[in-house]
This record gives C-alpha cells, structure tokens and sequence, in this order.
C-alpha cells in the first residue's frame, strides 16, 4: 500500500484482512514505549493527548481518527489513562483507485456512530474462527464490514476541512466548544454563551470551527441532536414526540422539518424501516 506522511492511501476496491479488532485500554506517558508493527492501524480515540507517528506529533481530542502506517514506529503521550478503538490490518498490494486520508481527522458530530462502527467489528472479530463455517463467515463479514467502514469515512469527512489540523489554542478552543456541544446538545445552547463560556470572542471561535468541522457551529450542534435522534428511533421502543424533547427539539414540527431536511425521510419512517428488518430493540434507550 503506498503510503506517503502526512497521509495514508486506501485502495477503494481492495477488501482487507483485518487481523485483529477491538477496545483497548492505553496508559502512556511522555512517549515512553514505541509501537512497532507489520500491520496497519487505525484507532479511534477516546482520551486527550498526544501521539507521535512516525516522527509526526498530533494533538489527539475524543472523536479523532489517525491512522498508523505498518512497519512505522508510533507512542503516545497521555495525560492519563484512557482507552481507544483499533482494528489493524495487513498491507494491501493494490495501488489503484487511491483514497488519500490526513493521518489525523476529527468524526465530529459523527462520533457516535463511528464507534458504533468500530464496536460492531470488534464484535465480528470475536466471532471469527477459520475452523468453522460460522467463523469463516464472520471473518468474511469482518472484512466487508471494515471495507464500508473506509468509505462511509471517505464519504463522511474528506473535505478541505477535514484535513485541516489548525494551531494548538485554537484546536483547544474548537474541541472544547465541541465537546461541550456533545454532552450538552439536549440543553439550551446560544453560540454567545459558548464562546463566554469558553473565554474566546464569538467571531473568533465561529471561524475556527467552521474550519475545522466545515460547518458553523449552530449547523453541528442540530447534527449532533438529529444523529441521536435516529440512533433512538432506530434503538429504543421511545416515542417519537419523547426522542425530540430528549434531544433539546422539543416542538414536534420544528423536529420534523429539520429530521426531513437532513435525512430525506421523516422519523417515523425511520422508524418503520428498522421495525420490518428488526433492528429496533425493545425496552430501554441504548446509551
């Protein structure tokens, strides 16, 4: 697989090996230990920090991606203990139909479902046996599984925002508005409060999110309410009048209008899809 820093070259038509899946804890300090592998790795991460890929320093926030070339050394520089995502994978010999990812990129508001993508390879990783035909079925899964994995990411976030990697205050003044926004999308949110909040002029934070996220910041915090919106419509029994109020849009027309305007359908058909493929579990909202 071709791989050029600062990024990583993904053939659109190859399906993986994935060797192994899964969550990993991580306690490391001051780049003390070096990862050295024959495999490619990509991590989602789950703590602050910092983390060196091959000679490369990156700012890590909840929610990054970053991708580690095999046969190149990385470490990590964790302010405390933490734990992240990873599926690694054999070299690919194709080098047509490339996709170039930054080593780094945020999933933003799409956070949550990227580790719902991430869980569900784990999952198909600790079913895999090459002695059964079960296994052997999951392990093919695997495969295509983490392939629509690549591209949703290819689709989702390679923009010219995307990539790009900003200045140390203003990346730490950016993720937290962000991670405010994500632990608080169900409340009352002005951008003026956030910006006081954060100590930062409006205009100013306003520019640097729309530059890391391609988006202004009242368009992610709506993202970040209608992306659970669908996670609970497609998860919970809960009614959908109870899912707008849950999600800080508690005017069921105003809910409506805008889950139409993002997704093409309305809740309810949502909804009715999951019903008849039963993917909808009953009881009570996953978290």
């Amino acid at each position: 697989m071709a791989i050029s820093a600062p990024g990583f070259a993904w053939p659109a038509r190859w399906i993986p090996e994935v060797t192994i899946a899964g969550r990993a804890p991580l306690d490391a300090r001051g780049f003390a230990y070096k990862y050295f592998s024959p495999t490619h790795a990509v991590h989602l991460h789950n703590y602050y920090g910092r983390v060196n890929i091959d000679g490369v320093v990156y700012e890590l926030a909840p929610g990054d991606i970053t991708f580690s070339p095999a046969f190149r050394p990385s470490s990590y520089d964790l302010p405390q203990p933490g734990w992240h995502w990873c599926v690694h994978f054999r070299p690919a010999r194709r080098r047509t139909n490339l996709l170039y990812f930054p080593r780094r990129l945020s999933l933003g508001p799409r956070q949550a479902h990227g580790g719902q993508r991430m869980e569900r390879l784990a999952e198909l990783w600790s079913r895999v046996d090459p002695h059964t035909p079960q296994g052997r079925l999951a392990q093919a899964s695997l495969a295509f599984t983490f392939q629509d994995f690549m591209l949703w990411l290819a689709e989702a976030l390679l923009s010219p925002a995307a990539r790009y990697q900003g200045g140390r205050h203003g990346r730490s003044a950016v993720q937290r508005a962000a991670t405010w926004i994500a632990g608080h999308f169900n409340e009352p949110l002005t951008i003026p409060d956030l910006a006081d909040r954060l100590g930062v002029s409006q205009n100013y934070l306003a520019r640097l999110f729309r530059r890391r996220f391609g988006m202004t910041m009242p368009r992610y915090l709506l993202t970040q309410r209608l992306e659970y919106a669908r996670h609970l419509l497609s998860n919970t029994d809960m009614a959908i009048a109870h899912i707008a109020r849950q999600v800080g849009l508690p005017d069921p027309r105003h809910f409506n209008k805008q889950f139409r305007r993002m997704y093409g359908r309305a809740p309810s058909a949502i909804r009715q899809i999951h019903e008849r493929h039963g993917h909808r579990a009953a009881g009570a909202p996953v978290p």
